[in-house]
């Protein structure tokens, strides 16, 4: 028997799903998995122009 992860119901051993709240339960080290980091060149991009704009119009 096994807690599962997010509501604590006991589960059997080989369970991968609990029925009482609906959640999948990770195999060993999947809930640790790297995400691929979200792509934020464009507001570099703004903040860049943003800096530039500025500095143009108190030091222009």
């Amino acid at each position: 028997m096994k807690p599962c992860l997010s509501c604590g119901n006991m589960l059997t051993q080989e369970a991968s799903y609990c029925y009482v709240c609906n959640t999948n339960q990770a195999q060993g080290f999947e809930q640790f998995e790297i995400k691929p980091k979200k792509n934020n060149t464009f507001l570099v991009a703004m903040y860049v122009v943003v800096i530039l704009i500025l500095l143009f119009i108190f030091f222009g």
